[in-house]
């Protein structure tokens, strides 16, 4: 699962992560979490350009 974190306590803070969860019987045993830096650095991405417009 993917998923973006934002809060607000004694500083504004936010960040994208990833659980990975292990069923068993229809019950969880086990959750993993990572969690990333939300802005990226994407050497390769053409100045003035996003995904959404190549």
């Amino acid at each position: 699962m993917l998923w973006y974190f934002h809060a607000v306590e004694h500083t504004e803070y936010d960040f994208d992560g990833a659980s990975i969860i292990q069923f068993k019987d229809n019950k969880i045993i086990d959750v993993a979490e990572y969690q990333s830096k939300h802005e990226t650095f994407r050497p390769f991405k053409k100045e003035g350009k996003n995904e959404f417009n190549n």
